[in-house]
């Protein structure tokens, strides 16, 4: 039996509460709109796909949606490579379809949260057209051109994201442009006022249709380093099959100018308010290698962008320390911050498929077990939550084959990497169709995978011990309980190889949040926590029984017990 002792020498750690926002402590549904759901027969979700769903979303207790983009695209990167951003892709409808979903979401009291791409677009974008043309012009220096060097080759060493250098050469205007990921999609020049003015325009653009705030793409790329500087090698150079990973991105990105344009930016945020009069939101993505140092920038003050999406829980890494590390390293990294979680997202493997691998855990009723844990842990943490589309059905990565395909990303890094394919195959909304709920065409534009017949939303409704059902206990749990909420504490008091032990505070009160990351079982005394004293209430668990304040806990079980 672990001594309680531990649990108290244990150094805590506090978030301070701040003034309530709705965006604080609200659950963000990620939805990938190609995946999500296809009303036109295509094999494509659309947004009447979502519109058509919000019942589900409205059941489930989300508080708003966080739409991928749908902007009119040629999709080689599949609607992050813009072509026009205020145009619906005719893929996924027509702008009156979208009017309709905002109109109804608000009607549900759901938020919607609009994916902003403001670092690149396609090169079929007109501004890339105008900018093409050699001479005078003015959309020259919309994008980043730069001269070869006296060897003819590229400006600088940097590299892409997806293969190469990031550097293009375009005969027609006789220089070489900046490109951070596809070479089908150049990289705006930021720098430059009059693009920082068509993005703000874009920007009201979008409010004047009602949405609630933004998710602004690879934030952190908006601006390069002018001074064209070669990136150095990396500090730490372990074997990878990626170039890219082996340099440290010193200059080509992260400069300050993009904190000026980000202040722009949050003064028109600030000139709306949704219909409650609360505040619209922007939530920075901050790319990997930034990490929570570059985070903190970005929401230092309250000029800048609210909050800043997390990409630490992305990992493989699961474990008691590492969760508590991440957590306390961004609150003294970021102490003016306001923290947002993901363990999921369209980017990386499904969390039950990583975390898993990670445990070793390959039974499927341990996955269903571990899968309520994982929600039950992102649900109580405090900050801003994101729930990724199936992650409340436990849904794992599907194996597309490399003939089956779409991601260019996996495309390049396969066979060692097979990209992002696995974590955007289609929502399975019923278990009897041909389509699992998603499209009445023969074939969707991924493959479905195997789970439907154990995992589909007709299937998991109907059963009170599913993952979906448990997860929408979870959700209710944190909408009614203050001390899951924004103004509760966050206090770590024991970790060890597989315990997680925190609480919840709110005064006098407080819920003691108890995991067990492990498939390992024994007991934990909690008696000089929950004295003979106070009033304890169990509000949520699973594989845990408590006698005299003591926890006996089996593999992967969790509590969630209040105490007043």
């Amino acid at each position: 039996m672990m001594s309680l002792s531990r649990v108290e020498n244990q150094q805590s750690f506090m978030i301070s509460a701040r003034d309530e926002k709705w965006w604080k402590d609200a659950v963000i549904y990620h939805i990938y709109p190609r995946s999500f759901k296809d009303t036109s027969g295509n094999g494509v979700g659309d947004l009447n796909g979502i519109t058509s769903q919000l019942d589900y979303l409205k059941d489930l207790g989300v508080d708003a949606i966080w739409v991928s983009p749908f902007s009119k695209s040629p999709m080689r990167d599949y609607g992050y490579d813009v072509e026009d951003y205020c145009a619906i892709d005719p893929l996924f409808g027509s702008m009156d379809d979208f009017d309709e979903l905002v109109k109804a979401a608000k009607q549900r009291d759901i938020r919607l949260l609009m994916d902003l791409v403001f670092s690149h677009t396609s090169q079929d974008h007109e501004w890339f057209k105008q900018s093409r043309v050699r001479g005078d012009n003015p959309y020259h220096d919309y994008y980043v051109w730069a001269d070869a060097k006296a060897d003819g080759s590229p400006p600088t060493n940097w590299l892409s994201h997806f293969g190469g250098p990031a550097w293009s050469w375009d005969s027609k205007k006789g220089q070489y442009y900046l490109h951070n990921f596809l070479s089908t999609m150049p990289d705006l020049n930021v720098h430059n006022k009059e693009v920082q003015q068509e993005l703000l325009n874009i920007l009201r653009f979008w409010l004047n249709k009602g949405v609630s705030g933004f998710r602004l793409d690879v934030l952190d790329y908006y601006c390069h380093d002018p001074r064209l500087i070669d990136n150095p090698p990396a500090t730490k150079t372990p074997k990878r099959f990626e170039p890219y990973l082996m340099q440290e991105h010193k200059y080509n990105r992260n400069h300050p100018e993009i904190l000026n344009f980000v202040k722009k930016m949050r003064e028109i945020c600030n000139e709306y308010t949704d219909d409650e009069g609360q505040d619209v939101m922007m939530v920075a993505e901050i790319s990997e290698a930034g990490g929570i140092e570059h985070s903190a920038i970005y929401t230092s003050s309250d000029d800048l962008v609210h909050t800043s999406y997390c990409f630490d829980f992305l990992s493989a890494d699961f474990s008691p320390e590492y969760i508590r590390n991440i957590i306390e390293t961004y609150r003294t990294k970021a102490p003016n911050g306001w923290p947002s979680w993901s363990f999921s997202n369209h980017d990386t493997v499904r969390v039950l498929s990583r975390w898993s691998e990670t445990l070793g855990v390959s039974n499927a009723q341990q996955k269903q077990i571990l899968a309520k844990l994982i929600n039950a842990l992102l649900i109580s943490m405090m900050g801003t939550v994101y729930l990724y589309q199936g992650q409340e059905l436990g849904l794992e990565d599907v194996n597309v084959p490399f003939e089956k395909m779409k991601d260019p990303y996996g495309i390049f890094q396969y066979p060692e990497n097979k990209g992002r394919d696995g974590c955007r195959t289609p929502m399975l909304w019923s278990s009897k169709d041909v389509g699992y709920g998603f499209s009445s065409a023969q074939e969707a534009w991924l493959p479905y995978g195997e789970e439907a017949s154990i995992k589909a939303v007709d299937i998991q409704r109907s059963d009170e011990r599913s993952v979906l059902q448990f997860t929408k206990n979870l959700i209710a749990l944190r909408n009614n309980e203050p001390l899951l909420g924004q103004n509760a504490d966050m206090q770590f008091l024991y970790t060890n190889d597989n315990i997680l032990l925190f609480e919840r505070v709110i005064g006098d009160e407080r819920c003691l949040c108890f995991f067990n990351l492990s498939d390992t079982s024994g007991t934990l005394p909690l008696d000089k926590l929950i004295s003979a004293h106070t009033t304890s209430q169990v509000m949520t668990y699973q594989n845990i029984t408590m006698d005299n304040n003591t926890i006996t806990y089996k593999p992967f079980g969790f509590a969630l017990i209040k105490v007043t």
